[in-house]
């Protein structure tokens, strides 16, 4: 298709279109969970539910919201410790609600009641192999006063099935609804601002962790009228990967005594200028510089790793590299040496909830202090230990 006719296509989209002018309205209000940065992290969301569901929290719901989810998670499972019936009658007078108890991201012990509740929290981190097994000795251990009381709980944006069969599936989509049924039928015993918070946070789970159905019509009828322009703009959108490498080539470029070598979006490498008059750092089989030693920045979702790393190249040296690093109490070694790749030195920066999820300054700001650690930490503790290693093996 021209440019000419893309062109037009894109207009046609952005002006008197009226459903994309829904779409916006919908989306585009104000809600303090997004400006706060918490759409997808999950502790807050732990940190939130643990408030809302807790009745002695000052919130004036007392044990509304507690009942209301425990009953919706025991009516809809085949087999709990106790029933919905249970649930509704409860006191539920003498509560505890724990964070991170042992990992587990929330513990509930109703004590007159005799009931225990745990809830496993993942919005986009995936079960830890053997996490819910070990939860479960845990608090079998722990609580055995609750035997045959305890409800395990696997919360999930879509209800994704647990590895162990005792614990319940449940989903951020029926947790939407329970909160939505409170905030409609219990408005008049509400504060104001606990119900403008509980609709908050009820509409942002709806834009970003549940499906809203009306939205995903209208964002299918917005694609089938406008395939070709939003397809473009997809092709053209802003790539925080690609940025993030940019931005750390720039970084790398600026800094007297280090070069960039053959890096890519994922992987960012580069050199201290200095070695490459040692023989012992050409014989390198990696990449096309032929250098042995290189620094890589791992650009991942989650972190962005930096390591220290010797390539493929002859063993015999390759082993006496790495067992400088190795002997050494300052620099964190692979405890092993591999075939091939190998890092002698690692330290990491944890974009908790992901790197997408920051804007463009955020994600710089947050790397320039990485950065500056590694230049002011990290590469003269390695060069202490490696420069005079390389001259000597030179000769």
């Amino acid at each position: 298709m021209g440019e000419a006719k893309l062109k037009r296509k894109l207009e046609r989209f952005v002006v008197n279109n009226p459903d994309l002018e829904k779409l916006e309205r919908q989306v585009s209000n104000f809600n303090i969970f997004e400006a706060l940065g918490a759409v997808r992290q999950e502790l807050r969301h732990s940190d939130f539910l643990s408030f809302i569901l807790d009745p002695s929290r000052p919130h004036g719901l007392d044990d509304l919201v507690l009942k209301e989810f425990l009953k919706d998670v025991v009516y809809n499972s085949k087999f709990t410790p106790f029933s919905a019936i249970d649930a509704d009658t409860a006191s539920l007078e003498d509560v505890y609600v724990r964070r991170e108890w042992n990992n587990i991201d929330l513990l509930i012990e109703a004590k007159d009641d005799r009931m225990l509740v745990a809830i496993e929290n993942k919005i986009d981190s995936s079960e830890k192999p053997n996490a819910l097994e070990r939860y479960t000795r845990q608090l079998e251990r722990k609580y055995p006063e609750y035997k045959g009381r305890i409800l395990k709980i696997f919360l999930t944006p879509e209800g994704d099935t647990p590895s162990q069969q005792d614990w319940q599936t449940y989903s951020y989509k029926r947790l939407s609804n329970v909160i939505q049924s409170i905030t409609r039928n219990r408005k008049s015993m509400m504060g104001n601002e606990v119900l403008s918070v509980l609709t908050h946070y009820n509409k942002m789970l709806r834009r970003h962790i549940v499906p809203d159905e009306n939205i995903e019509e209208l964002c299918r009828k917005i694609y089938r009228e406008h395939k070709e322009a939003i397809d473009l703009i997809v092709e053209h959108k802003p790539d925080m990967k690609k940025e993030l490498a940019d931005y750390l080539k720039e970084l790398v470029r600026e800094e007297d005594g280090l070069e960039l070598d053959d890096s890519s979006k994922t992987s960012i490498r580069f050199a201290i200028s200095d070695w490459d008059s040692y023989s012992v750092q050409e014989l390198g089989e990696w990449t096309d510089s032929g250098r042995l030693l290189l620094f890589i920045f791992r650009n991942d979702e989650d972190k962005l790793k930096f390591r220290f790393i010797v390539g493929p190249g002859p063993d015999k040296i390759r082993q006496q590299l790495y067992e400088v690093s190795f002997n050494s109490n300052e620099l964190d070694t692979n405890p092993k040496l591999a075939p091939k790749y190998t890092y002698l030195h690692k330290r990491y920066l944890d974009f908790e909830d992901g790197r997408d999820e920051l804007s463009k300054s955020q994600m710089q700001d947050k790397v320039e202090q990485f950065w500056s650690k590694i230049l002011k930490n990290e590469l003269p503790k390695i060069r202490k230990h490696y420069d005079e290693v390389l001259a000597e093996k030179s000769e």
